[in-house]
């Protein structure tokens, strides 16, 4: 997936399972980014970032910050110093800057960014959305 839009729209579509791959150094990081059920106290979206951290690739994930609807991205104390945490963080700016630059893959599970389900229609999988969730998203 090269298409920063379409990134940003599969990122943010709800329950995102995605991997970023460093081609200078082949360092791998996996992401789960799940929509925040907004409250009174947190009425605007966001979404809570978690990274893959031990070998169970459905359980395994460990929380690291939370990304808000304006795009800022707020680590947990004292772990912004971590790879995952600054792999995360360029992610966000080069989607802001509208371009994913060559030395950066992005991956997304083969499963619908907003239901997680797998994806089945060659539209989807290249999309990383299912047509039903496109729909439901307004697309």
């Amino acid at each position: 997936m090269r298409d920063v839009d379409a990134i940003r729209e599969f990122v943010l579509a709800g329950s995102a399972v995605f991997t970023l791959k460093s081609r200078k150094t082949g360092t791998h990081y996996t992401y789960h980014v799940k929509a925040a059920k907004p409250t009174p106290q947190y009425p605007n979206p966001a979404w809570f970032v978690r990274v893959l951290t031990g070998p169970n690739n459905t359980e395994d994930y460990t929380y690291i910050g939370r990304l808000d609807d304006r795009g800022t991205f707020r680590s947990v104390r004292g772990g912004a110093a971590a790879p995952y945490v600054r792999a995360f963080e360029y992610l966000g700016q080069r989607i802001a800057m509208g371009a994913l630059p060559d030395v950066l893959e992005f991956y997304h599970a083969g499963k619908c960014g907003r239901c997680n389900r797998v994806l089945t229609t060659p539209e989807s999988v290249s999309s990383g959305i299912g047509p039903e969730c496109k729909k439901k998203m307004g697309g």
